[in-house]
């Protein structure tokens, strides 16, 4: 179970890294794009564009979209972690840990949706 998991957890940090140095790259070649959000605008709380907007700026290279994407992967890895502890745990019938396992999750999740507020 532990390599299972070992496995995701690279899989995401490479990902993310991968996005995250792509997305720089783009940065650093093309430069921001008119009408890209201004730093203090980056910098505040809360998601600056809908998932819509950003898959559309994945689909047109935005070095901000990437980025973007790169952090959220990186975010997300270890919800993905928890998720597939509390299935093998289901699939183990430890049900202990099961119960543990899906109110971790739970508050992950509900950390995530609420944007940390």
């Amino acid at each position: 179970m532990e390599a299972r998991i070992g496995q995701i957890l690279r899989l995401g940090m490479l990902v993310a890294a991968v996005l995250l140095i792509l997305g720089l790259g783009l940065f650093f070649l093309r430069g921001i794009t008119e009408g890209a959000p201004s730093l203090p605008e980056l910098l505040r709380p809360g998601a600056p564009e809908g998932l819509p907007a950003l898959v559309h700026g994945l689909l047109r290279a935005d070095p901000l979209a990437v980025l973007r994407m790169g952090v959220l992967v990186l975010i997300l890895t270890p919800m993905v972690r928890v998720a597939v502890t509390l299935v093998l745990f289901v699939a183990e019938g430890d049900w202990i840990f099961v119960v543990l396992t899906a109110i971790v999750f739970g508050i992950l999740l509900l950390g995530f949706l609420s944007g940390g507020a």
